[in-house]
């Protein structure tokens, strides 16, 4: 295995694939336009060991589009281009669900074979604890683990009160205090953030636009390749900059792929997740004097009890049930979908059967 596909993540789970199909190059998807992408691998115009930057194009329609982070088998054309091959099968995928109009709901795919999720908030108006629970409980699904990065610690003289906030969510979350401003580097500075970056491991940046992950990007990889702008004096919020998804490489520290801010986090989860990722509420419910408890005030609830008490904030109580009810909509949406498919399929079948009885000679 070289030191560049090394370096962009690539291990034995991906080459024993490669192995087996026999043809083709291995390259990572390094940056998604949606339609378009470009990769990166070996190339053979440069000195061993190193990476190049290659188009992907399609010689024919494929049935399955990679998304950022994905590594795919591709062939190097005459013209400098890479063609597309196939696939290798994704190791981890990021996730979230996705409803378009009319019943139509699916999961929307954001990145692939990632390690780590850097749940990116700041010291703005724009810290919002439900909106990293959302964050915490898609990592749980997508078997990713979850780091939080409270951002632009500069502009405030205390973020104290951020911390407490964020202790509600739960223990054993690693929370990084980081700032991309020059001149507090020394006193607060991304130095948190790179000891969570290790060779070998895919990191990707996620949250609301304007947190400054495009900021965290550039001070880590030690260059101005994503673009920013000043925060604004309303809120100290930056503007949404990113627009497409990119994966960099951080020589022995991994890879980091910078993504779009997202502004409605929706869930694609199971129970067994949501009530690991609420484990305080959970652990609560199963106090409750009667195994049919509501929750709802009844005599003998755990859940009033520590509402009364102060130990489960009303907020985090409405979190898990919103969570819970919106889960459980997505689930049954693909369901009711699932149901018209075979439905068409079977009505296909019949339609078929008929006009076959009806060709057979009387």
């Amino acid at each position: 295995m070289s030191r560049s596909l090394k370096q962009l993540g690539f291990n034995n789970f991906f080459s024993e694939q490669a192995e087996r199909y026999g043809i083709g190059q291995p390259y990572r998807v390094v940056e998604d336009f949606g339609l378009r992408f470009v990769v990166s691998g070996e190339n053979p115009q440069q000195p061993a060991g190193e990476a190049g930057h290659f188009r992907l194009v399609f010689a024919r329609k494929s049935p399955r589009m990679p998304i950022i982070g994905d590594w795919i088998l591709g062939l190097p054309t005459a013209t400098g281009e890479v063609e597309f091959v196939d696939m290798l099968e994704r190791a981890t995928c990021f996730q979230r669900s996705h409803s378009e109009e009319g019943t139509q709901a699916r999961a929307q795919l954001l990145a692939a074979n990632v390690d780590k999720l850097f749940i990116v908030t700041s010291c703005t108006d724009e810290f919002n604890l439900s909106r990293l629970e959302r964050y915490l409980l898609l990592a749980r699904v997508n078997r990713i683990a979850p780091v939080l990065v409270l951002n632009k610690a500069d502009l405030v003289d205390e973020h104290s009160t951020y911390i407490e906030q964020i202790a509600e969510l739960g223990h054993g979350i690693p929370l990084c205090v980081v700032s991309t401003v020059s001149e507090s580097h020394a006193a607060r500075g991304i130095t948190p953030l790179e000891a969570l970056l290790h060779e070998g491991e895919t990191c990707v940046l996620v949250g609301s636009s304007g947190v400054g992950k495009s900021s965290i990007v550039n001070a880590l990889i030690g260059t101005q390749r994503q673009s920013t702008l000043a925060v604004s004096a309303k809120g100290a919020r930056g503007a949404h900059t990113t627009t497409s998804r990119s994966l960099f490489v951080l020589p022995g520290r991994g890879v980091i792929i910078d993504t779009p801010g997202i502004r409605s986090v929706g869930v694609t989860a199971d129970e067994d997740s949501l009530h690991d990722a609420f484990e305080d509420v959970t652990q609560l419910m199963r106090q409750c004097a009667f195994r049919n408890c509501g929750h709802n005030g009844e005599a003998g609830c755990a859940i009033a009890l520590a509402l009364d008490e102060g130990r489960l904030s009303a907020r985090r109580l409405s979190s898990y049930r919103k969570l819970q009810r919106e889960a459980a909509f997505f689930d049954d949406k693909q369901a009711a979908q699932r149901r018209q498919r075979d439905e068409g399929k079977q009505r296909a079948a019949r339609r078929i059967s008929r006009e076959r009885f009806e060709r057979e000679p009387k």
